[in-house]
């Protein structure tokens, strides 16, 4: 099944500035892949490797990946999870690390991971997977991403944080989300489905979840002021805009 209408949208929480991937904007594009784990590694590949280089290169001390619904789903390698979109950026990061940190004075540079998952037995694999890399400092995180948000930021003491938002379903509290991202220096990623947050946006049985998903319990009165005629999903994306921009 191709992950068909899969929108991302990311921030330097630096810059102030926003990014988005939608298929109705010049300039960008639709991402489409046959897997959701391919199309996560991908991205994930290209994101933490630029960023990673730039961010240890660059005078940081440590690089900091946060995966607010880590999984791991469907993955071949059930052990070492090196298929795992999260494997796959911590792998690339610590490559990166290993080659910056000799070409750069300064303090040995660290990269920390902090996965949460509620599902059990995906926990479970997670702190399997801390005690074979123990070369990286790993924190797992059990149950909701928005429940254990203050815990995270706790456990990051310093350097440049990435932040990885793909949930599984559409319930997100992005409010809680966005008090986190305002706290870090750093960027983050968020992944969602446009065409089923869309279809939700117009059930009136799931209203006040939608207000939680875009950050704005008046989002219908938002929406009104927004112009006439756009797509389902092109109003999703700018209510999500207005709550990572407020």
């Amino acid at each position: 099944m191709e992950r068909s209408g899969t929108v991302s949208l990311g921030r330097s929480c630096r810059r102030r500035s926003l990014r988005s991937f939608s298929p109705h904007e010049p300039h960008h594009r639709a991402l489409r892949w046959p897997r959701a784990n391919l199309y996560q590694a991908c991205v994930l590949a290209s994101i933490s490797g630029d960023l990673g280089a730039k961010v240890l290169h660059g005078g940081w001390d440590a690089f900091n990946y946060v995966d607010g619904f880590a999984g791991p789903w469907k993955v071949r390698d059930e052990e070492g999870c090196s298929d795992a979109s999260f494997g796959v950026a911590v792998d690339l990061l610590e490559t990166v690390r290993e080659f910056v940190e000799p070409r750069r004075r300064g303090p040995r540079l660290k990269v920390r991971f902090y996965p949460c998952e509620k599902d059990p037995d995906a926990v479970a694999r997670l702190r399997a997977y801390a005690q074979r890399k123990d070369h990286i400092e790993i924190h797992v995180f059990d149950g909701a991403f928005e429940d254990n948000l203050d815990q995270i930021a706790l456990r990051i003491p310093n350097g440049f944080t990435f932040t990885f938002i793909d949930p599984t379903n559409w319930v997100v509290r992005i409010e809680e989300v966005c008090d986190f991202l305002k706290g870090r220096t750093g960027e983050f990623l968020f992944n969602f489905m446009t065409e089923e947050v869309s279809r939700h946006s117009v059930n009136p049985k799931v209203a006040h979840q939608f207000g939680d998903f875009v950050g704005d319990p008046n989002w219908e009165d938002t929406a009104k002021q927004l112009p006439a005629g756009l797509k389902g999903e092109i109003r999703v994306l700018h209510l999500l805009k207005n709550a990572f921009r407020s």
